[in-house]
């Protein structure tokens, strides 16, 4: 259950509203050049080594890649892991992120990749979360084959999957049918979580795994909420707890409630609202912007300056890039990050426009 509490939490620990303000006067509307000014004042970071770049499994950070054998997780090791944690030995690590670390295991014979998290309240909450993920069986959604709790660890056990999107972006040029075959298999996935009551609340590259068959699945619902505990009684204490920080604007008032990634993140929950199917839909649609430009949302911007320019309506550039359908790729993710929710298309409809393009390519359309 993802409780108020819960959503308190991540709130307070999210960003100073002080940092915020101090960004959003950088920003006054009254200054039409201060974005631009910001960007040329960025330092440019500094490229990191692909051989090094682990961004799969929901974690990304750079770590040194090692081919070792996987270790077992049946029981009774597991038992031993959980209570004692890991021995000081090498393992075959995938990956590490800010609540543990991803290797790959072994368990009842397969190879799997086994998330190992260090507990604590916050790294609690994403554990949690991640059970939503055990019901749900779809083709393009990375299976969790169990997750366990002990005394001072968690061990989510997951299917073992490739690269992610965003490593293959970062790597090449997706052509047309990829982009199209990536888009709809994201959005059949999405329009099942959201049949069976669950948001994914965190759609990006990221999160997408590509599987040794080529199948990309959604992965990492450490985000995730249930609609059904989404009630008015909640919301309505949630605004009153953002009316404590006595500032006029909106923006400043609900930002430090935003749960998810700038960028991706759609503007009424980054006002204040809580994840919806149509802000999975948001975040879809420019999931498809980037592959088609092969570009990070507002890259290089601080996160707090990208919230604010979610929350005014600005969205990604894409004037001068062709997306191979006469402009009907771009329409659609352009409907789909509508800054009215209401007005976005649902992912039956969004599906059947994918699958029109599909035909459009085979020369049937």
């Amino acid at each position: 259950m993802f409780s108020l509490c819960s959503w308190m939490y991540v709130i307070v620990k999210m960003a100073s509203p002080r940092i915020v303000t101090s960004v959003l006067k950088n920003l006054s509307p009254r200054s039409p050049r201060s974005v631009e000014n910001l960007r040329q004042s960025l330092t440019p970071k500094t490229p990191v080594r692909k051989d090094l770049r682990v961004e799969n499994h929901g974690i990304s950070r750079t770590v040194d890649r090692n081919h070792l054998s996987p270790f077992n997780i049946d029981t009774p090791n597991r038992v031993k892991i959980l209570n004692n944690g890991l021995q000081n030995v090498q393992r075959s690590l995938l990956g590490t992120g800010s609540f543990g670390r991803v290797y790959k295991a072994s368990y009842k014979g397969n190879e799997v990749a086994a998330k190992i998290i260090n507990r604590r309240k916050d790294s609690d909450l994403s554990v949690n979360a991640e059970k939503h993920a055990t019901y749900l069986n779809h083709s393009n959604i990375v299976k969790v084959l169990g997750i366990d709790q002990g005394t001072s660890l968690s061990l989510i056990t997951m299917e073992l999957c490739g690269t992610s999107l965003q490593d293959l972006l970062d790597d090449s040029t997706l052509e047309k049918e990829e982009r199209i075959r990536i888009w709809k298999a994201i959005s059949c996935a999405l329009d099942f979580c959201h049949r069976a009551g669950v948001v994914h609340a965190d759609v990006k590259p990221k999160n997408i795994l590509m599987a040794a068959d080529g199948q990309p699945k959604l992965a990492d619902f450490g985000s995730s909420v249930l609609m059904d505990e989404l009630d008015f009684s909640s919301r309505k204490h949630v605004r009153f707890f953002a009316s404590i920080l006595k500032d006029d604007s909106n923006v400043i008032k609900n930002i430090v409630y935003f749960k998810g990634t700038p960028g991706y993140a759609a503007p009424e929950v980054i006002q204040g609202d809580f994840p919806s199917p149509a802000s999975d839909i948001y975040s879809l649609g420019v999931l498809a912007w980037q592959m088609l430009s092969q570009k990070i949302p507002f890259a290089g911007f601080h996160a707090h300056t990208i919230l604010y320019l979610t929350g005014k309506g600005k969205r990604p550039i894409d004037d001068n890039l062709d997306d191979g359908f006469n402009g009907t790729y771009k329409k659609l993710y352009r409907d789909m990050w509508s800054q009215d929710m209401k007005k976005r298309p649902m992912l039956r409809v969004i599906i059947n426009k994918l699958s029109n393009m599909e035909l459009r390519i085979v020369g049937i359309r």
